[in-house]
């Protein structure tokens, strides 16, 4: 058994090397589903008094990737990340291994600089040409910092003295990301206060609708002070009509922000940017690059207009034993954290290796992808799009040529998305949309083809047939759990 640094990581590259492999093989299945119950038999989870000793860890490695979801599959279509990236494996290792904060350039000096050098290249894509802004621990967290940052704005004091007694409203879409609601909980405003604005047909926020809801509230003596447009959302992929939202944030002196965190990569490429037209107006943008631009999670970051933003906003003192050297560009006052980790190595390494146009071409053929597909579904009699096709989201139904009811339809869509998904064979994801379940899946893997795409249509096409077919049962493990609509 290997019992020193060098035996172990020798044993464990090829324990990654193995997995990795079998990831990328067509023919792999995602993973043998297991009951929770099940997992506890099957691998050991009890924490001993006694430890095993490191020469265990190669082995343990192994059986922790024996269990997972291969994520990293053509056939894993459920969330907005998907994919392999070495450059973000490496990444990863190296930063690990390195192991320090991204708080102070002493410790992190070349950290330092391949984080501002990024942030300023980001916000060039943006168009905030003196922005800048910090790599966070996700879009969540970029999107409480956004609501901060707006809140600061409107009054600096409350940073000190807390919130003057005014009803502070945010908009957002109805379309919105639910973790504007947790950043009004955690900031003290409340949930109730995040106003959902009415969307179009294509799941777009309407200006109209803000229009009057902004109005609406300063009639009752609210004060609205950030308005929260998204750029991809979560289920339908939607980008909000960005120039007519800035055009009321202006009149209506509102501080406005854009959560970029799915939809903002196609600013890599010139062809696709178009959907992000008057980014630059806004005041803040949140933009994930471990969804649409393939790395691992979490890599995700804040961008702000004005650079000065987060250090004011987060100069909260008691920082002296830490922060020194004011000259060294530090970047620890500007964060909600301190121990911070190096997120921003392997965006940098990946950059190194494939170029912006490399990116672009990346996300161009996913776009294509999704066309493909949207094509196949309207082509195809049984098949109904539940919402129209903007980026990289398919959201679909299978309604049989037989007399069923709606729900009965339901029912059977969302028994047909779990039996496919236990197979191992594909793991596509469902959502509710227009109050209706329906597939949602997501082509956001770089080793996608056509012929692949072809495969998963088939693998959709012949779990509907098989779930509604009048004989077909699902099996009993599967039977037992609750089916939520």
């Amino acid at each position: 058994m290997p019992n020193t640094v060098e035996e172990t990581l020798d044993t464990l590259n090829g324990v990654l090397k193995d997995y990795i492999q079998a990831t990328r093989d067509p023919s792999v299945p995602l993973n043998e589903y297991c009951s929770p119950q099940a997992m506890r038999e099957k691998v050991d989870l009890d924490l001993p008094e006694q430890g095993m000793g490191e020469e265990h860890l190669s082995a343990l490695a192994k059986t922790y990737l024996d269990q997972t979801v291969r994520t990293g599959s053509w056939r894993y279509l459920n969330q907005l990340w998907s994919g392999f990236s070495l450059p973000g494996l490496v990444g990863e290792m190296t930063a690990a291994a390195s192991n320090t904060s991204m708080f102070t350039y002493e410790v992190a000096p070349l950290a330092t600089l391949i984080e501002k050098t990024l942030i300023q290249r980001l916000c060039g894509l943006v168009g905030f040409e003196r922005g800048g802004g910090l790599f966070v621990t996700g879009g969540s967290n970029a999107n409480l910092l956004a609501l901060m940052a707006a809140r600061f704005r409107l009054d600096p004091m409350s940073m000190k003295q807390g919130i003057d007694g005014r009803p502070l409203r945010i908009f957002v879409s109805e379309q919105a990301h639910y973790s504007f609601h947790k950043a009004a909980n955690l900031m003290g405003l409340g949930v109730a206060n995040v106003i959902a604005v009415a969307s179009d047909a294509a799941g777009r926020m309407s200006p109209e609708a803000l229009q009057r809801a902004i109005a609406d509230e300063r009639a009752q003596g609210a004060t609205p002070f950030c308005v929260a447009a998204t750029a991809g959302t979560t289920v339908i992929g939607a980008y909000d009509p960005i120039e007519a939202i800035a055009d009321i944030c202006e009149a209506e002196d509102i501080w406005f922000h854009i959560d970029a965190a799915w939809g903002g990569s196609v600013l890599m490429s010139d062809k696709l940017r178009t959907l992000m037209a008057g980014c630059e107006r806004a005041d803040s943008l949140t933009w994930d690059q471990h969804k649409m631009m393939g790395l691992p999670l979490i890599c995700s970051t804040i961008l702000m207009k004005d650079a000065t933003m987060l250090g004011r906003m987060n100069n909260v003192g008691g920082e002296d034993y830490i922060f020194h050297d004011g000259d060294a560009g530090d970047l620890g006052p500007m964060s909600l954290q301190c121990g911070r980790r190096v997120d921003a190595l392997k965006l940098w390494l990946a950059w190194k290796s494939y170029g912006r146009a490399g990116f672009a071409e990346r996300i161009e053929k996913l776009f294509d992808l999704s066309q493909y597909f949207a094509e196949r579904l309207k082509e195809h009699p049984r098949f109904e799009l539940a919402a129209p096709v903007a980026s990289l989201n398919l959201c679909f139904r299978y309604r049989p040529d037989t007399g069923l009811s709606d729900e009965e339809v339901d029912q059977g869509n969302v028994v047909a998305r779990k039996h496919l998904a236990r197979s191992g064979r594909a793991l596509i994801n469902y959502a509710q949309v227009r109050n209706r379940p329906c597939w949602r899946l997501i082509l956001t893997n770089f080793d996608l083809t056509e012929e692949l795409v072809d495969a998963i249509f088939d693998e959709v096409e012949a779990a509907c047939v098989q779930a509604f077919h009048p004989t077909f049962q699902l099996p009993e493990a599967e039977a037992a759990a609750t089916l939520t609509l």
